[in-house]
C-alpha cells in the first residue's frame, strides 16, 4: 500500500483524493473494500457509527443519529477518502502486529509513539478505571493484558487492540496499540498513525 505521495496530497489531501475518488464508481468500491453499497451509495461502519455515503461526491451521513459522529473531523475525512480510493479489504488471520512490524512503521515510529502511545499512557496511565469505562462506552472489548485492555472494530474486519499498563516504582505508565494482520492492506504506516488520533479521541469524549 505504500507508494510515492505526490505533492498535491501534502498540500491539500481531500482535494487530492477527491480527484481520485471522481474517476470511481460505488460498485468498483464497494467489490474492493468489502462493502455494502445501493446505487451511488456505499456503507461504511466506523466504531460502530453506520454511514451512508454518496459516490464520487463523498456526501456522507449518518444513519443513526444516536451514536457519535466520528466523520466531523478533516483527519478522519481523508483516512476514509484514502480507504475507498486506494485500499483493499483482506480478511485478518486472526493475528495483530504492532507498528514497528508495519510496512514502513519504523520509518514512522517516532511520530506514532509521540501521537499514540505516549498521548494513550499520558491520558490514561493514571486513570486506570476511566480508560475500562470509556472503552466499553466506545463498545470495545476488554482482552487479558496490562493493566487494562481493548479491543475495538475500528471498521468491520479491521480491529485494534490498545494495552495499557499504569506506572510502578520503576517505570512510568506506558501502552501499545496493536493492528489486525490486514491492516496494511486497507492503510498505510502513516495513515495509522492518524487513525491512532481518531481512537485516542473517540475514547477520550466517550462516556
Amino acid at each position: 500500500m505504500n507508494k510515492y505521495i505526490p505533492n498535491n496530497y501534502r498540500e491539500n489531501p481531500i482535494k487530492y483524493y477527491m480527484a481520485e475518488l471522481s474517476k470511481l464508481d460505488a460498485e468498483s468500491i464497494a467489490a474492493r473494500c468489502g462493502l455494502e453499497h445501493n446505487d451511488d451509495y456505499v456503507y461504511i461502519t466506523i466504531l460502530g457509527t453506520p454511514y451512508r455515503i454518496e459516490i464520487p461526491s463523498f456526501s456522507f451521513e449518518s444513519l443513526d443519529p444516536e451514536k457519535p459522529d466520528y466523520l466531523s473531523s478533516q483527519a478522519a475525512q481523508v483516512l476514509i477518502l484514502h480507504f475507498l480510493t486506494e485500499s483493499r479489504f483482506v480478511p485478518s488471520s486472526g493475528k495483530f502486529i504492532s507498528y514497528r512490524e508495519y510496512p514502513s512503521g519504523d520509518l514512522y515510529f517516532k511520530a506514532f509513539e509521540g501521537r499514540c502511545l505516549k498521548r494513550l499512557a499520558f491520558t490514561f496511565g493514571t486513570k486506570i478505571g476511566t480508560f475500562k469505562e470509556k472503552c466499553e462506552a466506545v463498545g470495545a472489548k476488554e482482552i487479558r493484558g496490562g493493566d487494562a485492555a481493548y479491543e475495538f472494530e475500528f471498521m468491520p474486519g479491521l480491529n485494534v487492540q490498545i494495552i495499557l499498563w499504569g506506572p510502578d516504582e520503576e517505570f512510568p505508565p506506558s501502552a501499545q496499540m496493536l493492528f489486525s494482520d490486514n491492516f496494511p492492506f486497507s492503510f498505510s504506516a502513516e495513515g495509522v498513525a492518524g487513525l491512532g488520533d481518531i481512537l485516542i479521541s473517540a475514547v477520550k469524549k466517550a462516556g
